[in-house]
């Protein structure tokens, strides 16, 4: 391969990944959203992660919650720590890939 060849697959490649990263930035949470409770449904994407804490997930939006909301999102289920709801913390919430 010459110089030439060489340097236009370099270029090719460095403006596709340039346009998939576009591409990923623009699906994000829209600033003014940030620290808002918004509705949402949609479908468990991935294996949850499980901690002593919460239980972390990806979720794929089936509606969208509104203009500036990605297509999908990591949801975070926290238990609850409160002396009088110790038992019922004790219970982890059980969450599967392509549940509602």
């Amino acid at each position: 391969m010459d110089g030439g060849a060489l340097l236009a697959c370099a270029a090719a490649g460095f403006l596709w990944a340039a346009v998939v990263a576009q591409l990923r930035l623009a699906d994000r949470l829209a600033p003014e959203l940030k620290g808002r409770d918004l509705p949402v449904t949609g479908v468990v994407a991935r294996l949850p992660a499980s901690g002593e804490r919460a239980v972390r997930f990806e979720f794929d939006l089936e509606r969208p919650a509104g203009a500036g909301v990605p297509n999908r999102v990591l949801l975070t289920w926290y238990r609850d720590f409160a002396p009088q709801l110790a038992a019922a913390s004790a219970v982890r919430p059980s969450v599967h890939p392509g549940e509602r």
